[in-house]
């Protein structure tokens, strides 16, 4: 991402103006509750995307007198607006939003935000703000701090960055220590203390945080990496979700619903229950090379429609297959799950669901788990 030097600096660029025509400017810097200066956020960044202020904006830069290095102010559509361009060439907006004002610049066709505390320029693209570091690492701005990004195969992993800043701001700076892996359809995601390896699971589509699902599950310690499965190879349809552990022996599948588990250590496969830690494990084959879960769409004790394990595949070295039931009882019938998996519109649906999830909008604003 072709950004705006480390030269380039907010203090040196702007002085906000302190007053208009003689009046002093009834508005502060957008800070939060510690009084460190922060991003615009989503209410402040529907500004930023309307088109009708973005064309404006540009009309101005275009016509404006390079000579001119004062400020300039606009009222357009009950909003303030202001203008300057500075002596090393760029053009400054502050957004006048309430009883705040935030300045960005225009550049490269991205806005911009200067982080005063780490010295990153950080650009907005799809709501967000994101930075980019010297050997092409890309990262993500939550909560006042730098996570970095990655979308391997259906499964984004947030890291927190833990550079210090240049400058310590007011308040809290260290990033939440879970590293966190979200499916792609937004559903789940899985936070991974990277102290204790320990796993948790949580359902994005939650949207009351008092319900146990949006309140994680607790899968397995000494978990080193996630990745979430897809039926069919797609990225609509969750199936299964694979722990890989730190002793490098052992691996386990577990349903998305985080109910069933199946463990897979020199051969052996043994399912247990983790929603009832009293049931015994149950071993289902000696001889496993690998597990598949097979789901099937119902109703849950709340009447609601969710994907629930139906059969689990084992597949066995001499090359026979094994069907067991969700509680490890041996049928002898493959299931074939219904054609239409997953109804037209419901992947959608869920991703808006995820969206408006407490769970989910908390972990993504840096809550530790």
């Amino acid at each position: 991402m072709a950004g705006i030097g480390l030269r380039d600096n907010f203090p040196r660029g702007i002085r906000p103006p302190t007053a208009r025509d003689g009046r002093p400017v009834d508005a502060v810097p957008l800070r939060d509750g510690h009084g460190r200066f922060i991003p615009p956020g989503v209410r402040h960044i529907g500004v930023l995307d309307d088109r009708n202020i973005a064309g404006r904006i540009g009309d101005v830069d275009r016509r404006w007198d390079r000579n001119d290095h004062g400020y300039g102010w606009y009222d357009w559509d009950g909003r303030r607006f202001c203008h300057h361009y500075d002596r090393w060439g760029y053009h400054w907006w502050g957004f006048y939003v309430g009883g705040v004002y935030f300045w960005t610049r225009y550049f490269n066709d991205d806005y911009w935000w200067y982080d005063p505390y780490w010295r990153r320029w950080c650009w907005l693209d799809n709501d967000r703000w994101w930075w980019q570091n010297q050997n092409g690492g890309i990262y993500i701005v939550e909560g006042g701090n730098y996570y970095q990004y990655q979308n391997d195969g259906g499964t984004v992993v947030v890291v927190p960055d833990q550079t210090p800043p240049v400058d310590p701001p007011p308040g809290p700076t260290a990033p939440a220590q879970a590293e966190s892996f979200y499916s792609a359809d937004g559903t789940r995601f899985v936070s991974l203390d990277p102290n204790t390896g320990a796993a948790y699971l949580y359902d994005a589509t939650v949207t009351d945080a008092s319900d146990p699902r949006a309140q994680g599950r607790f899968l397995a310690s000494g978990v080193n990496s996630v990745q979430f499965n897809y039926a069919d190879g797609q990225t609509q349809t969750l199936q299964q979700i694979t722990l890989t552990f730190s002793d490098g022996t052992t691996t386990a599948v577990v349903d998305p619903n985080g109910k069933r588990g199946v463990w897979l250590k020199a051969n052996i496969a043994t399912l247990d229950n983790l929603e009832d830690s009293s049931v015994a494990a149950v071993t289902l084959s000696q001889q496993a090379s690998s597990v598949q879960m097979v789901d099937q769409s119902g109703q849950n004790a709340s009447g609601e429609q969710e994907q629930r394990l139906k059969q689990i595949t084992v597949y066995q070295l001499d090359g026979t297959t094994a069907f067991f039931d969700r509680d490890g009882n041996q049928t002898w019938d493959r299931f074939q799950p219904s054609a239409n998996r997953e109804p037209a519109g419901q992947a959608q649906s869920l991703r808006r669901r995820a969206q408006s999830s407490q769970a989910f909008q908390a972990l993504q604003n840096g809550v530790s788990w």
